[in-house]
């Protein structure tokens, strides 16, 4: 798997995409947020989801510092 193959590479990128444009649209919600009592729980329910979906991105960023191509852009050989 050290080797570049584009099915590994593609999905990993691909979420990483995915997470910007989910952060912004997310930052979005809830800048535009009215809390009051009615809609407490389905904030907190929005940022429960939204965390998990963040800590799991560690591990996408954990596999993409993996691949031979990325190392190269950051700067380590």
């Amino acid at each position: 798997l050290i080797r570049r193959n584009w099915q590994y590479e593609v999905p990993l990128y691909m979420t990483v995409v995915f997470d910007w444009i989910l952060f912004f649209i997310a930052m979005d919600i809830f800048a535009n947020w009215e809390w009051n009592s009615t809609t407490f729980l389905q904030g907190a329910g929005f940022l429960i989801v939204y965390s998990n979906f963040n800590s799991a991105q560690f591990a996408v960023a954990h596999e993409i510092m993996h691949k031979p191509g990325v190392r190269r852009i950051i700067g380590k050989k």
